[in-house]
């Protein structure tokens, strides 16, 4: 039979685990949900460049489920920027309002101001 300072002992080693692992699942999330502020980002568009319905570029370039093609003089809006294997795909918006996504391999280029 246990005795009354076991029984104190394990709930105390259950609080601790319980504590140790409730702190590594906080971290867990707060690593894997950082985003950057990609907002902060532009896009300086130097020739014609089509924008995509998906971050997926298309197998046959240009492909034909673009929704725009831009130019340097249009105005977009950074909104997401994502890191691919092989490639960047930016999620821009459109001076009308759309959304699409352009690609690394454009005619394009990601700064920060």
């Amino acid at each position: 039979m246990a005795t009354y300072d076991t029984i104190i002992q394990r709930k105390t080693m259950l609080g601790f685990m319980f504590a140790f692992l409730l702190a590594a699942i906080v971290l867990a999330v707060l690593a894997f949900s950082y985003e950057s502020n990609d907002a902060e980002k532009h896009i300086a568009i130097y020739g014609s460049v089509h924008v995509y319905r998906t971050q997926t570029p298309p197998a046959d370039y240009p492909g034909s489920d673009f929704i725009d093609v831009i130019g340097p003089k249009d105005h977009v809006r950074v909104m997401q920027v994502v890191a691919k294997r092989n490639y960047v795909a930016v999620r821009i918006r459109l001076s009308d309002g759309r959304e699409g996504w352009v690609f690394s391999g454009e005619s394009i280029e990601l700064y920060e101001p």
